[in-house]
C-alpha cells in the first residue's frame, strides 16, 4: 500500500525517518552542404566498355570523406528518379553508406536502431540521391530494380538489359531469356556497378537475382532489418530537427526557420520526411491563405490529429507528389506494412495487440521492452512475445529498436494504429490497469530508478485516463506521485497527489478508502514541504475516514497515526509523537508480525524520539533493530536501509565513536547515491553529516 511512512530528514537531525547509418567509428569525416543546382536530365556518354583496371581505379576514387556533387552516370545506366532539388540533410548517412559500399559487397538500408523499415522515412529517396551523387564512380553504371512485386522482376531486368545495350534494334530482337542472360552475365564481370534493389522485402528474391560474383555493389532499400549475416544493415532515422525545419521551409520565402510554429509542426509530424514534405507543399500551396499560415496550420494539425489532416492523408492529395513517385499519403504508406499483420495466425494476432498497446503509451517515446511485454491480455510465454516483437521490428519496421534495446512507435504511426479496428477499440483499460499494477510493484520495492524509463508512459496514460474518465486515473496519478516523492520532487508529487485526490472526491464523495489513502500520501508530501498545518489536517481527515470504515487495526490507520507522530515531533511535541509511534507500532505488529518493513519504520521513528530524549543506548538498539528488519526483508541495499544506517551513525557520533559513525555515514551515502538522484534531500543530508564529522 502506497502510504507515507518514513520520517523526513532535516540537516540538524541528520535523518529521521535521421539520418544516421550506424557503421562504426568515422573519425575526421568532412561533411559538405549539398549542391542542389544539378537537377537537369543527364546526357550519357557513348556506351563504351571501360577496361577493368580503369574501372577499378575510378571506383577507388569514390570519396568517403565528403559528399560529391551530382554528376552524369555511365552510359547504359537505368535510374527512374531524377535528382531531388529539395533533398535535405542525410550527409552523414550518405558518407557512411559510401564507406560501407566501398568496403563490402552488399549493403541494405535497413532500420536497426531507429526507424527500421518505417514507411515515409526516406529509404528510396536516400538511395536515389546516393546513385546520383556516387554513381559517377561506377564505370559499369547504375541499375535500379523495383522489387516491390516479385512477379515483375523479369520485366525490371529486361528494362535494365535494354538500357545497358543501348540499341533498341538489338534489344528488341532478343528473346526475354537472352536479354536477362546477357545482363546477368555482364553483371558478373569485374567492372564495378551499383545495383539498387528498391523495396526488397524478400531475401529469397535477392538471393535469386543477385550476381554470385563480379564487381557489382548492391544497395537494398527495405522495411525489413532481419537479413542474412553477409548483408550489412545500416540505420536510417527520422530527420534531425534542424533538417526537418529546413525541409518544411525549403524554397518558401514566406516561412521563417525561427518561427516556433515551424518547430512545433515538425514535432507534431515526428520529423518524418514524407509527412514534412507533404506539409511543406501544403504550406506553399496555401501560402496566401489563412489555412497556409504556420500558426493556423499547426492548430489544425493538433485539432485533427496530424495523420488525419487533409495535407497528410487526403485521398486525392495533389500537394504531395514525390520525386520517387511514392504514394502521397502517410496513412496509406503505413498501411502497406500494417496489412502484413492481417489474419488469425497467433503471432500476427499478438503483434497487433502489442502494437495497439504501444499506441496507448506516450507518443514517440522509447518504450522499455519489459513494459511492453507486460501489457497484452492473456498469458504469453517469452518466445511468443519475442516472435511478435521480431515481426513488428525486424520484418515490418513498425517498431524500431534503439541502441539501449528500447522500442519506439512513431507518433504518426501510433495515430494510424488507433484508427484501425482492434476488437472495437484500443486496449486502453488493459494498459491502464497493468501499468498501475506494475508501477505499484516497483514503488513498493523502494527503488525509484526502475520506474524512470517508464515515467513518460505513466504520465501519458494517467492523463489519457483522466480525460476518458477512467476508474484507473486516480490510482495512476497516485503511483506517479509516489515515484516523484521517492525522487525528492516534492512540489511535483504534491500537485500529482492533489489531482488524484480531486478525481477520487469527485467520484466517491468524501468517505472512501481511496480518499483516505490519497490524503495520507498528500499529507506526507506537505510535511516534507514544511506545511505542517496542512499535513496535520490531511492526516487527521484520513484517520477519521479510515476509522469509520476500517476500525483500529488497519494499515491506513497505522500509517495515519505514524505520520501524525512525525508532524507532532517536528512541532516539538515529543510526548505526543512518542505515543503516536508506539500506537502505530502496536497496530503494525498486529497486522504484519514482527519482521515487516512497516514495523521497522515505526521502530526507527521511535529511535529518533529516544535519541532526542537523550537515551542513546535505547535509540541505538532501536535503529539496529529497524536496520535488521529491513536487511532481512530486502534482497538488496534500499533507501530504507540507508535511513537506519545514517540514524545509527548519528547515535554513534554522539557516543564518541567517530570511526564507526563515519563508516555508517559512508555506507548510507553509497546506498543513497546508487538509488536516488544526486541532489536528493536525503543524499545531501548524509553528505552534510560526513562533512560535519570530518570538521570535528
Amino acid at each position: 500500500m502506497e502510504l507515507a511512512g518514513l520520517k523526513t530528514m532535516t540537516s540538524n537531525q541528520k535523518i529521521d525517518g535521421h539520418d544516421n547509418f550506424m557503421v562504426g567509428p568515422n573519425a575526421n569525416v568532412k561533411i559538405e552542404k549539398h549542391d542542389h543546382t544539378h537537377h537537369h536530365d543527364y546526357s550519357l556518354a557513348p556506351n563504351a566498355k571501360p577496361s577493368a583496371d580503369k574501372a577499378r581505379e575510378q571506383f577507388n576514387a569514390l570519396p568517403t570523406d565528403k559528399v560529391p556533387k551530382p554528376a552524369p552516370l555511365a552510359a547504359g545506366s537505368r535510374i527512374e528518379f531524377p535528382i531531388n532539388p529539395a533533398f535535405i540533410g542525410r550527409d552523414a548517412a550518405l558518407l557512411k553508406l559510401a564507406m560501407a559500399l566501398k568496403g563490402s559487397d552488399i549493403t541494405a538500408i535497413g532500420q536497426i536502431t531507429a526507424a527500421t523499415g518505417l514507411g515515409g522515412i526516406g529509404k528510396t529517396q536516400l538511395a536515389s540521391e546516393f546513385a546520383h551523387r556516387y554513381g559517377q564512380y561506377f564505370a559499369g553504371g547504375v541499375f535500379w530494380l523495383n522489387c516491390e512485386r516479385a512477379e515483375n522482376m523479369e520485366a525490371e531486368l529486361m528494362a535494365c538489359a535494354a538500357t545497358m545495350i543501348g540499341d533498341p534494334a538489338i534489344s528488341d530482337a532478343m528473346p526475354p531469356s537472352q536479354l536477362i542472360a546477357t545482363l546477368t552475365t555482364e553483371w558478373q564481370s569485374p567492372i564495378p556497378r551499383l545495383l539498387v534493389f528498391d523495396n526488397c522485402e524478400d531475401p529469397t528474391l535477392l538471393e535469386h537475382w543477385r550476381p554470385p560474383s563480379g564487381g557489382c555493389r548492391i544497395l537494398i532499400t527495405s522495411r525489413k532489418s532481419a537479413w542474412p549475416l553477409d548483408i550489412k544493415t545500416l540505420s536510417l532515422d527520422v530527420l534531425e530537427r534542424a533538417d526537418s525545419i529546413a525541409l518544411l521551409i525549403h524554397g518558401r520565402a514566406n516561412l521563417n526557420a525561427d518561427d516556433p510554429s515551424i518547430d512545433a509542426i515538425a514535432e507534431e509530424l515526428g520529423d518524418l520526411p514524407l509527412a514534412l514534405h507533404l506539409a511543406g507543399r501544403y504550406l506553399a500551396t496555401y501560402c496566401d491563405d489563412d489555412i497556409g499560415q504556420p500558426t493556423t496550420y499547426l492548430t489544425s494539425l493538433q485539432t485533427a490529429l496530424a495523420l488525419t489532416h487533409d495535407s497528410i492523408d487526403h485521398p486525392n492529395n495533389d500537394h504531395g507528389e514525390t520525386t520517387t513517385r511514392h504514394t502521397a499519403s502517410v496513412s496509406r504508406t503505413f498501411a502497406l506494412s500494417y496489412q502484413q499483420l492481417a489474419g488469425d495466425a497467433p503471432t500476427n494476432t499478438l503483434a497487433r495487440q502489442l502494437l495497439a498497446c504501444a499506441a496507448c503509451l506516450a507518443p514517440g517515446k522509447p518504450i522499455p521492452r519489459a513494459l511492453l511485454k507486460t501489457l497484452p491480455e492473456n498469458n504469453h510465454d517469452e518466445t511468443q512475445i519475442a516472435d511478435a516483437l521480431n515481426l513488428l521490428q525486424r520484418e515490418l519496421g513498425l517498431l524500431t529498436r534503439e541502441k539501449s534495446g528500447e522500442l519506439v512507435l512513431h507518433r504518426l504511426l501510433a495515430v494510424f494504429v488507433a484508427t484501425q479496428e482492434y476488437d472495437g477499440s484500443l486496449p486502453q483499460k488493459q494498459v491502464e490497469q497493468v501499468l498501475s499494477e506494475q508501477a505499484k510493484q516497483i514503488n513498493d520495492a523502494g527503488l525509484p530508478a526502475p520506474l524512470r524509463a517508464w515515467l513518460p508512459h505513466l504520465q501519458h496514460v494517467a492523463e489519457m485516463a483522466s480525460q476518458r474518465g477512467s476508474q484507473h486515473a486516480s490510482r495512476l496519478f497516485n503511483r506517479l506521485g509516489y515515484h516523484l516523492n521517492m525522487e525528492g520532487l516534492y512540489a511535483s508529487a504534491k500537485a500529482t497527489y492533489e489531482r488524484a485526490l480531486k478525481i477520487d472526491e469527485a467520484h466517491y464523495g468524501q468517505e472512501n478508502p481511496d480518499i483516505a489513502r490519497g490524503l495520507t500520501n498528500l499529507g506526507g508530501v506537505l510535511e516534507k514541504l514544511s506545511d505542517l498545518v496542512g499535513a496535520k489536517a490531511a492526516f487527521e481527515r484520513a484517520l477519521k475516514i479510515g476509522m469509520s470504515i476500517h476500525g483500529e487495526n488497519h494499515p491506513t490507520i497505522s500509517a495515519c497515526i505514524n505520520n501524525l507522530g512525525r508532524v507532532l515531533e517536528k512541532q516539538g511535541n515529543l510526548v505526543g509523537a512518542k505515543a503516536a509511534y508506539q500506537r502505530a507500532l502496536k497496530i503494525d505488529v498486529f497486522i504484519y508480525g514482527e519482521k515487516h518493513p512497516n514495523v521497522a519504520i515505526a521502530v526507527n521513528n521511535l529511535g529518533g524520539i529516544l535519541e532526542k530524549e537523550g537515551d542513546l543506548v535505547s535509540a541505538k538498539a532501536a535503529f539496529e533493530h529497524a536496520l535488521q528488519i529491513h536487511e532481512d526483508y530486502y534482497e538488496y541495499d534500499n533507501p530504507h536501509i540507508a535511513v537506519c544506517i545514517n540514524n545509527l551513525g548519528r547515535v554513534l557520533e554522539k557516543q564518541g565513536d567517530q570511526a564507526s559513525a563515519k563508516a555508517a555515514f559512508e555506507r548510507a551515502l553509497k546506498i543513497f547515491e546508487n538509488a536516488l538522484p544526486r541532489d536528493h534531500p536525503y543524499t545531501q543530508i548524509v553528505r552534510e553529516n560526513l562533512s560535519s564529522l570530518d570538521g570535528l
